[in-house]
């Protein structure tokens, strides 16, 4: 780090000198030009030349070398998070059918994204997405909604037995992956390039980091309380104690309460409510051991049991993402205005 004192030039300029080393480590000479950016936080960023704007990031798919299932899916997904606006997919043998439907099956799961050119040795997809128009905080609303309305509903469908609720449920599980894998891309843009900040809503530089992991948590929710509508369909019609599922259910009341309060507090940057949702999960473990106990030896149907169980270690492990939350609220609250009693 280097002080240098402002020069007066003229009546109104300022100038101040750069270092040499700098100067000699980028070949700069006389009469050259560099690019001055003030950044959010008012300091001054300079770039020797004259930066063009930057272009979409662009990145390349070979189909053949993706032979195990589902490894094709998984490389767009990862473009798509990371931001590449053109995903290209080659192939010197000719993409297969197997790999076209698997292509078209995951761009229909994107949101934003489209495929603009598909020919026997390539398909190209790109990204139509505008920062602007998905703001992180009603997406994360929005994901918060998701998981709570599927674990009630999944206990909806456990309590009255009712397996066509719990098929719906399951699949909900395509619209939950995509507010999640757009909020991710969302967050990962903002994280390289601090100017979309404002455009997806934040403000501070650190603000990325806590969105990211609170949306990561909220995504295990969900597909937790989806475990759970699975776990129901595969009870079935099999007799449970109406005593051992009247527990459950109130269990997964408290879960969806404890998870309800965080994702509140995390919005409101409520402290106060965020520490009392902790202390609930302290509670709620106690339960959660209590209610173990009992279900495990009384139940014989090991199929039944085992189901009940799952149920049991899903709703815990909903409850620990809600604690999770509460306490990145902390950590958030100490660079922001936190809500006290």
């Amino acid at each position: 780090m280097e002080l240098r004192k402002l020069q007066l030039v003229g009546r109104a300029s300022f100038s101040v000198t750069l270092p040499p080393n700098w100067i000699k480590g980028n070949n700069l000479k006389p009469s050259d030009q560099i690019t001055i950016t003030q950044e959010e936080d008012g300091s001054l960023r300079l770039v020797p030349g004259i930066t063009k704007e930057q272009e979409g990031s662009k990145t390349t798919i070979d189909a053949d070398l993706c032979k195990k299932p589902h490894l094709l899916r998984r490389l767009i997904v990862g473009g798509y998070i990371r931001g590449c606006d053109l995903i290209e997919i080659v192939s010197k043998r000719g993409i297969s059918q197997t790999h076209k439907s698997e292509i078209q099956d995951t761009v229909d799961r994107l949101l934003g994204l489209g495929i603009m050119e598909a020919a026997s040795d390539h398909i190209k997809i790109q990204s139509l997405i505008d920062h602007s128009k998905f703001p992180i905080k009603p997406l994360l609303k929005r994901l918060c909604g998701l998981a709570l309305s599927i674990n009630k509903d999944a206990l909806q469908a456990l309590k009255e037995k009712d397996q066509p609720l719990a098929e719906d449920v399951v699949k909900r599980e395509n619209e939950v992956k995509r507010i999640y894998w757009l909020s991710m891309r969302q967050l990962e843009a903002a994280t390289y390039d601090k100017s979309l900040l404002k455009k997806i809503g934040l403000e501070a530089e650190r603000d990325p980091t806590y969105y990211r992991e609170a949306t990561i948590k909220t995504m295990s929710a969900a597909d937790y309380a989806l475990d759970i509508a699975k776990n129901v369909l595969a009870l079935g019609k099999k007799e449970a104690s109406g005593g051992d599922l009247i527990k459950i259910i109130q269990l997964g009341k408290l879960t969806n309460e404890v998870f309800s309060d965080a994702c509140k507090a995390f919005f409101r940057i409520d402290v106060a409510l965020a520490s009392s949702t902790m202390d609930a999960v302290y509670h709620f473990e106690k339960s959660k051991d209590e209610l173990t106990k009992e279900v495990g030896p009384r139940v014989k149907n090991v199929q039944v049991v085992m189901c009940l169980m799952n149920i049991i270690k899903d709703l815990h492990a909903i409850a620990e993402c809600g604690k999770r939350v509460a306490e990145i609220t902390i950590n958030k609250s100490i660079t922001e205005k936190g809500r006290l009693p």
